[in-house]
């Protein structure tokens, strides 16, 4: 006779990923959700750096790359002549920026949703 098995995770998503792992599309929706709460932190003049970007997403991984060729530039803090009428809180180091304004622990809760819902 077969029987429903449920179980519950005791241990936080970040404890989770270090110890087992996580795979692709978890590693994606990571890396979109994560663009989606720094977004407002990347130098924005145009929106060429903020919008033309590519995720990579692999099991255990995920890359947000920033494809216009100042990118890098930028990120570390060459050239910022921009206004922030658009992105207010733009700098460079936009993710790390974006980590101590608390966005780390709203990325963290998200994916947490994110594996419950699929589980």
């Amino acid at each position: 006779m077969a029987k429903n098995i449920r179980f519950k995770w005791n241990q936080p998503v970040p404890r989770i990923i270090d110890d087992v792992g996580i795979n692709a599309k978890t590693a994606k929706y990571a890396a979109q959700d994560w663009y989606r709460l720094y977004y407002a932190f990347i130098p924005y003049r145009e929106g060429y750096l903020a919008k033309n970007i590519q995720i990579l997403a692999l099991p255990n991984k995920a890359v947000i790359r920033h494809n216009e060729p100042y990118a890098e530039k930028i990120y570390h803090g060459a050239h910022m002549r921009f206004g922030k009428s658009t992105h207010r809180l733009a700098s460079a180091y936009w993710d790390r920026v974006a980590m101590t304004a608390g966005k780390k622990d709203k990325l963290i809760s998200d994916v947490q949703a994110f594996v419950k819902r699929r589980v």
